[in-house]
Parts: structure tokens; C-alpha cells; sequence
């Protein structure tokens, strides 16, 4: 009786143990994620490699991230958002640590809310700077802005670059391109601006 009693006391104290020193890491990690974020970005200056959007997905650029205890903090928040395909990736999401980068897999013609990978992102302690998409749509003219709604995703943006006009009335066009998410970020209220960076098939 003895030995069951004190075997049962160890138990309890080496769960308590791992316990306490699991939430000392946690909190030792969110402590230290303003850090990684000014070191990604430090790093990331002068830095303009493109990146590529596969058909699908949606990349997230992210400050602060630089580990897998990063990655997995991100994952775990992102992978309840309702509009990814979770049997890609791990569970619709995937962390590149080396570039900083959230990639999602989107469930095909599902509405995908912008402001909510903001949130998701943000939530986990991270910092969104930029989402990466791709767009299929009819460019329409509004005043003196051009716009586009996505036939996928149903996202709308305003869109940003050189020779828009030239793709009114051609039909469905296929761009790739990136929001900045900044203080004008609030797509509730306006459309997202959505820098060009390719046009074509394939962009």
C-alpha cells in the first residue's frame, strides 16, 4: 500500500514538474517574440526575393518567425480558420521559418476572409506584414480605381500598377500579386489594395 501511495506521489510531482516547465517555455518564448521580429526584420532589409503563389494557396509574410516553436504557435491558430483545405499541409498550413513565410492551402470555393488570417496571426503574437495571392477575375473600372473580385475565393481588391486599363473588357485575367497590411488594412470597409506584380497565364 505504501509503494502504490508513493509511486502515485512521484507521478503527481513529475507531472507537475513538466507541467511548470512547459509553461515557463511558453512564456520564456512569448517574451522573446517581439525580439525574433525585430531580427527577421533586420534581416529582411535590402532582401527582394519574389515569391511565388501556387494555385490554391495564399502565403503569409510573417515577422517574427523564426523557429519551430514559431511555427507550430502559428499552425495551431491558423489551422482552425474554416476555409482551408486540411489535408494539405498540416492541416491546411505550412511554416517556412528560413523565409518567414505562412503558406495556406485553400479549400477550393470557399470564401476566404482576409481579416481573419490577420487575426489567426496576430492572435498567436506574430506580426502579418504582407498576403501573397493569386487572382482570377474581370477587372472593372470604379472612378478612377480598377477592381477585381476573385471567382475562387470571392475576394475583392483595388488594384495597384501599371497598364490596368488595358485589362478592361478582356475577360477573365489571372494575376499575381500582395497586400500590404498596414494601418489601411480593413477590408470589412473597403476593398484590400492589391499591388500587381505578374499578369497571365501562369502568373
Amino acid at each position: 500500500m505504501r509503494t502504490t501511495i508513493r509511486i502515485v506521489f512521484i507521478g503527481i510531482v513529475m507531472i507537475g514538474t513538466v507541467w511548470s516547465n512547459t509553461q515557463l517555455v511558453l512564456a520564456d518564448h512569448a517574451g522573446h517574440a517581439q525580439e525574433h521580429a525585430a531580427e527577421v526584420s533586420d534581416e529582411a532589409e535590402g532582401q527582394a526575393t519574389p515569391v511565388v503563389v501556387q494555385p490554391g494557396q495564399a502565403i503569409v509574410e510573417v515577422h517574427g518567425v523564426v523557429c519551430s516553436f514559431c511555427a507550430y504557435g502559428i499552425e495551431k491558430k491558423v489551422s482552425k480558420l474554416p476555409f482551408l483545405d486540411t489535408e494539405q499541409f498540416s492541416r491546411g498550413v505550412f511554416t517556412d521559418i528560413h523565409a518567414h513565410q505562412v503558406t495556406l492551402a485553400l479549400a477550393p470555393e470557399a470564401p476566404v476572409d482576409l481579416a481573419a488570417i490577420v487575426a489567426a496571426i496576430t492572435d498567436a503574437g506574430y506580426t502579418p506584414v504582407a498576403i501573397h495571392l493569386r487572382l482570377s477575375g474581370t477587372v472593372e473600372g470604379q472612378g478612377d480605381h480598377y477592381v477585381l473580385s476573385d471567382m475562387a475565393t470571392g475576394i475583392t481588391v483595388e488594384l495597384d500598377g501599371q497598364g490596368l486599363g488595358d485589362l478592361l473588357g478582356v475577360g477573365v485575367v489571372d494575376l499575381q500579386g500582395h497586400i500590404v497590411i498596414d494601418e489601411t488594412f480593413d477590408p470589412a470597409t473597403q476593398p484590400a489594395r492589391f499591388s500587381v506584380d505578374r499578369v497571365g497565364e501562369g502568373a
